[in-house]
């Protein structure tokens, strides 16, 4: 078997794979061909034409030499302007391919795709004002089912094709299938081939993890990420670990709750910016999700009411905590510093400042801003964090048998202020494949880190001491 490797990487290998194809289409044509003279050649016909054959060919010739004399120049000018003419006819049928393609492509991502959605948007509001919608919603659900297993197929068909094909490019093909499937439609038969060859990172999705996650917390509630999410718990928890935490009173009502200047007015189980509120004073109160001043108290409980009525509050519960400012002496809100873990290791860091107007900035744990594809018409450039920073959130972290969580913080000045902890950032799904992946990688390996330490022993006595309570109730 041919195993020869290809030195200008796998830019090359679709070229390969094609001429490979016309290779060996070639070759079964020559074979075919030297199989009928083979055969021509052992007829009677064959052996009895040996003078008729060698006077056609005389005859063929002079009257091909008769034809040139007779022409001269013109003949030889002629096919001169016919190969310029052929050449200059491919020249201009390769160029208008090209410019159709890139108008054709042009086309689809100015109008195709942003019409498609406005079309999509107009169907479904149709669908619901007649009453519709389910019967179009079943539609859409049984046609992607059906399309996606169609695709699915199709791909599983072609990439068998190449089972008895050489390593390097069964490697490329089936690499390239892969991406064709999400997780739960990867065929056996690939998975089990490539597994020694191909990296199935395709296969890891951080999106598909948390999702399943979120089905195990169905399943068992008491999740140790789920009840680090109570607000009271967490601070429980942080206390030991000698990080600063703002002070917290709850529970009230919209109607009764204290308005204490330099606090945050938020819902007692919410997550995000929904319901909340920094309250400076009566005349300065911000609504961090609607990203607008309040200047009265009547605001704020109008506000907090249209909260409750669309459900952005699920109850009328609320909590009030200290505000933490971006340094100690002026008014605007502290920033966020959001770390994404995965049992023990900051992976990804998320920064984020809130006033005059809502701005992000992605870093990696070596301080490298990243492209996630989430809030990319929103982005600034960062102050970025700190190694103590990242140290502070990953001693956390280990302590917290859950393969992810994310740990939120405020940065006050120099220090870091605890938030919360967050067991599913929202619009987790908003990552770009690419990340989506790689957070899918980081979740596994941190999974698996996680049994190793349960395997050996590893108590989680600050864990277990605290939540013992809880768990047994």
């Amino acid at each position: 078997m041919n195993t020869h490797k290809f030195p200008n990487g796998e830019n090359e290998m679709p070229k390969v794979v094609k001429a490979e194809a016309m290779i060996k289409k070639l070759k079964d044509e020559i074979r075919y061909e030297r199989s009928q003279i083979k055969k021509l050649k052992r007829s009677r016909i064959w052996r009895y034409s040996i003078f008729l054959r060698k006077v056609l060919v005389f005859l063929l010739t002079a009257r091909k030499l008769l034809h040139v004399i007779k022409n001269g120049e013109k003949y030889i000018k002629m096919e001169d302007d016919l190969i310029k003419l052929n050449e200059k006819y491919k020249d201009t049928s390769e160029e208008n391919k090209r410019l159709n393609e890139i108008l054709r492509n042009k086309t689809v991502t100015e109008n195709g795709l942003d019409q498609s959605k406005q079309n999509l948007q107009m169907l479904a509001k149709q669908a619901k004002e007649t009453g519709e919608l389910i019967p179009y919603l079943d539609h859409l659900v049984t046609s992607k089912k059906h399309s996606e297993r169609y695709y699915e197929d199709a791909i599983t068909i072609a990439a068998r094709t190449f089972r008895n094909e050489n390593r390097d490019l069964k490697k490329y093909v089936y690499t390239r299938a892969l991406e064709g499937f999400n997780i739960k439609g990867f065929p056996e038969f690939l998975v089990r081939e490539v597994s020694q060859d191909v990296e199935l990172q395709k296969a890891a999705s951080f999106s598909a993890l948390l999702t399943m996650r979120a089905r195990q917390k169905q399943l068992h509630p008491r999740l140790p990420e789920e009840i680090l999410d109570n607000k009271q718990v967490a601070y429980q928890f942080v206390d030991l670990f000698n990080v600063r935490r703002p002070w917290v009173q709850s529970s009230y009502t919209k109607d009764d709750i204290p308005l204490i200047a330099k606090s945050v007015i938020k819902p007692d189980n919410g997550a995000g910016s929904r319901g909340v509120y920094l309250y400076f004073d009566s005349n300065k109160i911000l609504d961090v999700k609607r990203g607008q001043e309040l200047d009265s108290h009547d605001a704020l409980d109008l506000m907090m009411e249209k909260d409750l009525n669309n459900g952005w509050v699920s109850e009328d519960k609320w909590l009030v905590e200290e505000l933490i400012t971006e340094h100690p002496n002026t008014r605007d809100p502290a920033r966020d510093l959001k770390f994404y873990c995965f049992y023990g290791k900051v992976e990804l860091i998320l920064e984020v400042v809130r006033y005059p107007q809502v701005k992000y900035c992605w870093w990696n744990s070596n301080g490298e801003r990243v492209y996630t594809g989430k809030y990319e018409n929103e982005l600034f450039k960062g102050n970025g964090v700190s190694m103590m920073d990242i140290k502070k959130a990953e001693e956390i972290s280990f302590e917290i048998p859950a393969p992810f969580v994310r740990i939120d913080f405020l940065k006050s000045g120099n220090e870091l202020v605890f938030g919360e902890f967050t067991p599913k950032p929202g619009n987790y799904d908003f990552f770009s494949y690419e990340m989506d992946h790689w957070l899918g990688d980081c979740y596994l390996r941190a999974q698996q880190s996680l049994v190793d330490d349960l395997v050996n022993g590893k108590q989680f006595k600050i864990y277990t001491t605290l939540t013992q309570d809880l768990l047994s109730n």
